[in-house]
């Protein structure tokens, strides 16, 4: 079938499809409907389920050894890479409402580019101090809290919790995550509070390795 078909198909059935037929409301690429994707579809999808971004930081430097492990910069690949990824998020249907990071100033520094592409005001970037050398257990407690008028919301976090969190929340069996590395997931779920082990679809993943400069 044609995708311009397939997905006007999709966007008819859809009780919302009126609110799309408007140039306000322009299609955007997502392979789940041929392709493309309208951004009210998108957004009415939050009330259903909620979508999580897992990123590990980017490349951190390990200059001066003296330099306490949370103060660690983002060397000047980990920059790069960091500012190439969040174009690409920037882009993308998935893009996250709220930003949560490790207080680690490499990971902070990740989530910060992420936001600066997304145009997040500051309020929208929260540092939450459970994610910094955090297990899974940790990491589900702050996606567990996390407030339900967001649907999609990004995680910068480090190895191996965020690894770990992509392979309990999903099948993907992940070895290790890219630094900089984005896992998108979908979760079943109605409210943030009911996030638990398994079931999820692992729907993106990305990292700076895939787009060779």
């Amino acid at each position: 079938m044609d995708k311009s078909l397939q997905f006007q198909q999709n966007l008819a059935a859809h009780p919302l499809s009126r609110d799309c037929s408007t140039l306000a409301h322009p299609a955007v690429r997502d392979p789940r409907f041929g392709g493309w994707q309208c951004p009210v579809l998108l957004r009415a999808e939050g009330a259903t389920s909620k979508t999580l971004l897992l990123v590990r930081h980017a490349k951190s430097s390990w200059d001066d050894p003296g330099v306490a492990d949370q103060a660690r910069p983002l060397n000047k690949r980990g920059t790069r890479d960091a500012a190439a990824m969040a174009r690409r998020v920037a882009h993308r249907p998935n893009r996250p409402e709220l930003i949560v990071t490790s207080p680690a100033l490499r990971a902070h520094r990740t989530a910060e580019a992420m936001a600066a592409a997304l145009g997040l005001e500051a309020e929208l970037l929260v540092v939450d101090e459970r994610v910094y050398d955090a297990t899974t257990a940790d990491l589900l407690d702050v996606i567990r809290s996390l407030d339900d008028r967001h649907a999609r919301v990004m995680l910068v976090g480090h190895h191996p919790g965020i690894t770990d969190m992509v392979n309990l929340l999903t099948d993907a069996n992940l070895e290790k995550l890219p630094t900089c590395g984005v896992a998108a997931v979908r979760l079943d779920v109605r409210s943030w509070a009911d996030v638990h082990d398994g079931g999820a679809e692992l729907i993106e993943l990305d990292a700076p390795k895939n787009h060779p400069q």
